[in-house]
């Protein structure tokens, strides 16, 4: 039953996120997707001009809403602009940039970070869900994909998130499927006959494992 409930839990989020394509910020994503290089300059300048002075509610309006993909677009955007990373700008690294302190930077960086780490979180739970007891080496592989290019704080914004959609704590979900069983033992599904993984599948299986460990040990 609870795994039933997750799953429900997960069909409403993608319904309410494809639900938002008739929305204003919707349209505004589309045109991202669809290289409206004049929307994505201002956006850029309205988030440079934000960080310049800490100005939060500035950055709200620029930032709130979009969409992961919009996000990742106008991230790339600012570096070909600018020669720096966003978060540089918002963390006051930049020159003549103020930047946020505090709560302020806190919510500045889930402003720029929150879609993505929700779009991550949204496949870890579909992955982990669809996966079993078990798993097997492409589940974690992909998840090794999600997480490895995450830092210490965009990693606890993931356990955040991850929790908030689901009632579950990430790092339980993945130990269960990264370590599986002293053995590695593959189930099959027709017979339900246990068999130890060795060889390169097992040495493959040990690697995935342990890349997925170290992360949550980080």
């Amino acid at each position: 039953m609870k795994r039933i409930a997750k799953i429900s839990l997960l069909v409403a989020l993608v319904g309410s996120l494809l639900a938002c394509a008739g929305t204003g910020e919707g349209q505004l994503d589309d045109r991202v997707a669809n290289g409206d290089e004049a929307w994505l300059g201002a956006a850029v300048k309205d988030v440079r001009s934000a960080s310049r002075w800490g100005n939060l509610a500035a950055l709200e309006e620029a930032l709130s809403g979009r969409a992961a993909l919009a996000i990742t677009e106008l991230k790339r955007s600012y570096v070909a602009e600018y020669g720096n990373a966003v978060e540089c700008a918002i963390r006051g690294y930049d020159i003549g940039i103020i930047g946020f302190r505090g709560s302020d930077l806190d919510a500045a960086l889930d402003l720029l970070h929150g879609a993505q780490a929700h779009v991550d979180a949204g496949r870890i739970f579909a992955r982990l869900s669809a996966a079993g007891d078990i798993g097997d080496a492409e589940m974690r592989a992909e998840i090794y994909r999600i997480m490895s290019v995450l830092g210490g704080l965009e990693r606890d914004r993931l356990r955040a998130i991850y929790a908030e959609m689901t009632g579950s704590d990430l790092d339980a979900d993945l130990a269960r499927v990264a370590l599986v069983n002293p053995h590695y033992t593959r189930v099959d599904e027709r017979t339900g006959v246990s068999t130890i993984v060795t060889g390169t599948g097992r040495k493959a299986a040990d690697d995935t494992a342990r890349s997925l460990v170290q992360i949550l040990q980080r």
